[in-house]
């Protein structure tokens, strides 16, 4: 060990939690340590996705905190308030107490990792200290504050509506070659496509532009929203509600759920989980590209040809409609319970955050076509959920976790390209 870095060096600037986490793992005395592997893989998932961890408490005993400043593992300024507030994710606004939101999988469902966890804390610790110092740009564990350009870009909004879409003369007769039925309603076309007896709707979103992101002035606005004009060239059918436990089941053959129904949206599952579920449904349908949406996608979506920039109002815009966290709302919702969009497409706000194909990161500066970010680590999620409050909900909010996250709250909706 003589050449581990300096540690207040490292905890220099860290999120508090994470700092109360490592100290703990690393207290001289071995009663003070965390009592099994398990309590520090707990609390260091838990800091991962900006929880209060369970086991370790953020110092706030000023004696103790002296003592450890003077043993050299802690520097008072790496829990400063400003450095707390530098640090946190852009889903730190997550209000609930969530222990029950990590759940444990079925034993054959078990990652290779969690057998290195089965080593000693204290081993644990070092390891953890050591990714951070080298490397702390992109550890998902030590938050990087967020620091984008202010300059305010010149912005013309321009949306497209659906009656636009139809002044294009799409031929409401024309459906893909995998839809098994299809139709027009007040929201526009529509195909549907069976697998094992369980259909899966989706909804014709035409190529459009749209501003992605929020205005420096909305008063809800963060630093890693800036908005930026995106055209998107293609037309698309996205999935008219998230993938439900029934859909899910159909292809798959499990459902690792927390709350079970049929009609309830598909949880606890990973990226990579979401993204072998467009894989087999591919394989079972002829001429069927599904995926994931880009989150540029997932936005103009959500938007549906609005013009929601109400920043440039000085009233704040409305709360978003969906599934949210309330004293009446503690688990997910039946698909589809509440209105619609312009576009026909239900719970893009609240109920479960949805995975996106890209990777977490700060939107290009200048006007892009089919933006897809894939430089980062941790992928993005969108659309708030019933575990989070309704400012987390806003068609611009954005939220990140590791690509192997499988939570209560985290679920998926398809995108099948329009050839």
């Amino acid at each position: 060990y003589a050449s581990a870095p300096d540690p207040r060096r490292v905890y220099q600037g860290m999120n508090a939690d994470l700092v109360a986490v490592i100290a703990k793992a690393m207290a001289k005395d071995p009663a003070e340590r965390y009592a099994t592997p398990g309590q520090l893989r707990e609390d260091l998932e838990r800091v991962q996705y900006d929880f209060v961890p369970l086991h370790a408490a953020r110092l706030t005993d000023e004696k103790k905190e002296r003592d450890m400043i003077a043993d050299g593992v802690l520097e008072h300024a790496a829990i400063s308030e400003s450095s707390l507030e530098s640090t946190r994710a852009p889903t730190s606004t997550i209000a609930k107490n969530a222990s029950f939101l990590v759940v444990p999988r079925a034993e054959e469902k078990k990652r290779d990792w969690r057998l290195v966890l089965g080593s000693s804390c204290g081993f644990a610790a070092v390891a953890v200290v050591g990714y951070l110092w080298f490397n702390r740009s992109l550890s998902p564990l030590a938050l990087p504050a967020v620091h984008a350009p202010m300059v305010e870009p010149n912005i013309t909004v321009s949306t497209l509506s659906v009656a636009q879409a139809s002044e294009r003369k799409i031929s409401d007769s024309v459906f893909p070659a995998w839809s098994s039925s299809g139709g027009t309603d007040q929201y526009g076309r529509w195909s549907e496509l069976t697998v094992r007896g369980v259909a899966l709707r989706l909804r014709f979103i035409p190529a459009g532009h749209f501003i992605m992101g929020s205005l420096a002035t909305d008063p809800t606005y963060r630093s890693d929203e800036q908005a930026v004009e995106v055209t998107l060239s293609h037309h698309f059918w996205l999935g008219e509600s998230e993938v439900t436990q029934a859909q899910y089941f159909s292809l798959m053959g499990e459902n690792p759920s927390a709350f079970h129904g049929e009609r309830l949206p598909i949880e606890n599952i990973t990226w990579h989980e979401s993204v072998a579920f467009t894989k087999r449904l591919n394989a079972f349908v002829p001429g069927l590209h599904t995926r994931l949406p880009t989150e540029a996608e997932w936005e103009y979506a959500c938007r549906s040809g609005a013009d929601e920039f109400a920043a440039r109002s000085p009233h704040p815009p409305h709360p978003p409609m969906g599934w949210f966290s309330a004293p009446n709302i503690s688990t997910t919702q039946v698909v589809m319970g509440l209105p619609a969009n312009a576009w026909g497409l239900y719970d893009m706000q609240g109920n479960v955050m949805e995975w996106c194909q890209d990777t977490y990161g700060f939107y290009p500066v200048q006007p892009s076509t089919d933006p897809l970010r894939l430089d980062g680590i941790s992928r993005v999620v969108r659309g708030g959920s019933w575990a989070v409050d309704p400012a987390e909900g806003r068609p611009a909010t954005r939220g990140k976790y590791l690509p192997v996250a499988h939570h209560a709250h985290l679920g998926m909706r398809i995108l099948a390209e329009d050839f």
